[in-house]
């Protein structure tokens, strides 16, 4: 059965004026995606994965049980294949069969304007692939936004803090 890929979680930091006023941003991301040398199949490129002899290629089982109220039949996965209906005979020799890998990729992510530090930015489908053909998850980025040495966020509004002392503010200069 597909199985949604896993949700990545990450952190990056950007400086006050990117988050002001939004920046394109490249990340490295390591994630789960299908193994390049055999496409995600499993199988070393040029075999194919064999039928399950156990369940006719059909990836179930069907045990029927005897009790005192009748017969029961129950229907589970097959023991031989792990309910995929083929096996594999001669494993990638990249994933080993697995039908996936590990890889760190470049991902370019639109951070827009005014984000506070601690926001996240989520990028749909960008996570670890999924599994028999499920959609791979999501990434989840969280900003960190560099202190500004001069101005500060107040809510939606920017100060500039500077110090000064009574005489330059009874004079107004």
């Amino acid at each position: 059965a597909p199985l949604i890929g896993h949700d990545i979680h990450t952190t990056t930091t950007i400086s006050f004026e990117e988050a002001v006023f939004g920046v394109e941003k490249e990340i490295d991301v390591a994630r789960v995606e299908p193994c390049s040398r055999c496409k995600g199949v499993g199988a070393e490129p040029g075999s194919n994965p064999a039928q399950c002899s156990h369940c006719n290629g059909s990836g179930q089982i069907r045990r029927v049980q005897r009790s005192i109220f009748g017969q029961f039949a129950q229907v589970g996965p097959c023991n031989q294949c792990n309910g995929e209906g083929k096996i594999i005979t001669s494993p990638c020799s990249h994933c080993r069969g697995s039908t996936r890998e590990r890889r760190t990729r470049k991902i370019q992510v639109d951070i827009p304007s005014g984000v506070e530090d601690g926001m996240q930015v989520r990028l749909t489908r960008e996570g670890d692939a999924g599994i028999n053909g499920g959609t791979p998850g999501n990434l989840y980025i969280a900003l960190v936004v560099e202190p500004h040495e001069m101005f500060r966020r107040k809510d939606h509004d920017i100060v500039l803090e500077i110090p000064i002392n009574f005489v330059q503010a009874a004079l107004g200069d």
